[in-house]
């Protein structure tokens, strides 16, 4: 059988509680329980004795609120329905995001739109790119003048420093495609150096 409900609770409270439902306060140990606790609550609101009444002033009070509540709107536009504290930052930050996507697909895609994605396309696109000459590379000239005369030290210094598992973390955050190009340079540069 089941437990009481919170409307046989009440019936029980009320003396209409059925008695084939009562017949099982005899045998559920937690109805009997409850029970008793909802009859302690009554007792002890019966021992209060009178209620004082409220102030003259406020049931006036209280249907003026009422009143003026329920000719309020709710809302007047659909601005205030969207409009929250910060939902000019929520959508600055969407619409920033949104872009930053966009941007990164068109950019990543571009190269892949009239060459394809297959081995041969890879091939095709890295003999129409140039190589990358960092030695004879004039941009790259003046960060190898730069990073030759600042030391270690220096760099530390200035606040430029890596963390010890930088190239772990940034070869795990690879695309498949970036991880198989660096394998290839990785390859290259080993068959250069003949080691």
């Amino acid at each position: 059988m089941s437990h009481l409900s919170s409307e046989e609770f009440i019936d029980l409270l009320d003396g209409a509680l059925p008695p084939a439902r009562g017949q099982h306060l005899l045998t559920c140990a937690a109805c009997r329980t409850e029970a008793e606790a909802l009859t302690g609550v009554l007792t002890r609101a019966a021992a209060v004795g009178e209620v004082p009444a409220p102030s003259p002033l406020f049931w006036a009070h209280l249907s003026s609120r009422i009143r003026a509540g329920l000719a309020a709107p709710i809302a007047r536009t659909w601005q205030e329905l969207v409009w929250w504290p910060g939902s000019g930052w929520a959508a600055g930050l969407a619409s920033m995001l949104l872009v930053l996507l966009v941007s990164q697909s068109s950019f990543r895609g571009s190269s892949d739109l009239h060459l394809g994605s297959s081995p041969a396309a890879h091939t095709v696109r890295a003999a129409a790119d140039p190589a990358d000459d960092i030695d004879n590379d004039q941009a790259w000239a003046v960060v190898r003048t730069v990073a030759d005369d600042a030391g270690d030290d220096a760099a530390e210094d200035a606040g430029i420093a890596t963390r010890p598992d930088a190239a772990e973390r940034i070869t795990l955050e690879l695309s498949a495609r970036e991880k198989s190009e660096l394998a290839q340079l990785l390859a290259g540069e080993l068959k250069r150096s003949g080691t």
